[in-house]
């Protein structure tokens, strides 16, 4: 295979690089919040799952239970199942070239 076919394309990779530092602060912003007692919500609205009475789920403010390396993907918009696919590729290129 010739350089050109060994080209990897890795953007999540590269956003997660690009997003280190702001990374880590957002983190600690995070960790505060938890250990201060506040919670990261989202807003869900009046929802019915079928036609029967009492059959809804409330409308309001609900804690968002992501992992905090999700939160950051979801907020910095990164594709954590793409970041995944680019590291197994990166890895694979690098066990062929030994």
């Amino acid at each position: 295979m010739g350089p050109a076919a060994m080209e990897i394309k890795l953007s999540e990779l590269e956003k997660m690089r690009q997003s280190q530092n702001a990374s880590h602060v957002l983190t600690a912003f995070i960790d505060w919040m938890y250990e201060n007692g506040y919670a990261v919500c989202r807003w869900q609205d009046l929802t019915r799952h079928s036609d029967e009475i009492g059959d809804l789920s409330p409308e309001g403010w609900f804690p968002k239970h992501n992992s905090h390396e999700q939160l950051l993907a979801d907020f910095f918009d990164i594709d954590m199942k793409k970041v995944e696919e680019e590291r197994r590729v990166l890895l694979e290129s690098i066990r062929e070239k030994k």
